[in-house]
């Protein structure tokens, strides 16, 4: 009788983040296809979206010093052991030193994702940032993070993989909400009937772009609309007054609206006119653009990273020069006064994400490389044991 096959997943927690998101959606994934699931973290509030048959293995996989990869390393290769894990995926830098260690014990396939870009300005962080770069697999989520690890660690190209993240159709439809829905939601942040509504999503980080934003609309305030800051700032507080106080000194504060973190945001890009990515760094992919255009809405983004990926320019929404803030009020502007262009992207937008970046399509692209791997081992196994067999023989 074959083996039932049993993934172990590790990761830093399961606080919030894409990361997080990705490594949940593939464990309920994988639970459904039948496999036995694992996922070892420090847990987190987003644990308890994890389907009853994933089983949460509680590891210290967010501490960085030495002593602690190297006991989660060992606690690893334990439940490697007691599990009979066919694959160890590894979705960090450190679980991915700790899982490699693990692996390299047990003699067990590694699978790896890259989900962002590090900076490598020396040989140690070369080295510190290159553990998911030597699994046996490793999945880029975007061409762009492909071609980063190429570069940066010189990984074979033939054994990389890409899955582009992707949204869930049921989560990101239209038809969830009501026009009677949005109104109340219009009413709960004193947004006024018939405003254009601009969205930016997104951590209240430095390198979101939120100073560039703010720097960008100053340049339209002539114009009638209101823009919702979507996010946290978490342990960034001084920026986000830094921020406010620039808002201030532009005369904005009555227009642009700091609205927290929302476990929802499908209803707030519904009702917008227009959402952004005003990245000055590039995005690894970036989620916005695709659950943005899920909902029909149009995408402003700046044209590097993963946005040139998910964004159709011209067509499911605008690429603007990184940067280069006069050419993109430019690009605005001229968005604003003609919404009936803008409606006609985000329709095309929505067709575009639901036919091409799904929770489905990602978690399946992924199973496949869980498949090319155990290939990969049992068609090395089989020629090690021909090699065995002829020295055996001569």
């Amino acid at each position: 009788m074959r083996k039932k096959l049993t993934i172990l997943q590790v990761l830093p927690a399961l606080q919030v983040g894409g990361l997080e998101r990705g490594a949940i959606e593939m464990a309920n994934y994988i639970s459904a296809q039948g496999a036995t699931s694992l996922i070892a973290s420090n847990g987190g509030r987003m644990e308890s979206t994890l389907n009853p048959s994933v089983e949460h293995i509680t590891l210290p996989l967010h501490r960085r010093t030495p002593w602690h990869v190297w006991h989660c390393a060992r606690a690893i290769a334990e439940l490697i052991k007691e599990n009979d894990v066919d694959i160890v995926h590894a979705r960090s830098r450190i679980p991915a030193w700790a899982a490699r260690l693990a692996c390299n014990w047990t003699k067990t396939p590694m699978v790896a994702t890259f989900h962002g870009t590090h900076k490598c300005q020396n040989g140690f962080k070369r080295w510190y940032n290159s553990g998911a770069a030597k699994a046996d697999r490793v999945i880029a989520i975007s061409q762009f993070i492909k071609d980063y690890i190429i570069e940066n660690f010189k990984t074979p190209e033939d054994v990389i993989d890409i899955a582009p993240r992707g949204i869930e159709p049921k989560i990101f439809t239209p038809t969830r909400f009501t026009s009677e829905n949005l109104e109340n939601l219009k009413k709960q942040y004193n947004i006024p009937e018939n405003t254009p509504i601009l969205n930016l999503t997104g951590r209240i980080t430095r390198w979101k772009g939120h100073t560039e934003m703010v720097q960008l609309l100053a340049k339209i305030k002539d114009l009638h609309w209101v823009c919702l800051f979507i996010g946290s700032a978490g342990k960034k507080e001084a920026y986000k007054e830094e921020l406010q106080e620039l808002i201030e000194k532009e005369g904005l504060s009555s227009r642009i609206l700091f609205i927290g973190d929302q476990g929802d945001p499908a209803p707030f890009y519904l009702m917008s006119d227009l959402a952004f990515s005003m990245s000055i760094q590039p995005e690894a992919f970036g989620r916005v653009a695709i659950e943005a255009g899920a909902m029909g809405t149009a995408m402003f983004a700046t044209a590097h990273g993963g946005s040139l990926e998910t964004v159709i320019d011209g067509e499911t929404g605008l690429l603007a020069p990184v940067g280069d803030l006069e050419t993109m009020a430019k690009m605005l502007r001229n968005a604003l006064q003609n919404t009936e262009n803008l409606h006609k992207m985000g329709d095309k937008a929505r067709q575009h994400v639901h036919n091409t970046f799904t929770t489905e399509k990602t978690c399946a692209a992924e199973w496949h490389t869980y498949e090319t791997l155990l290939s990969d081992v049992k068609n090395k196994n089989i020629a090690d044991n021909a090699i065995k067999d002829k020295d055996t023989a001569d």
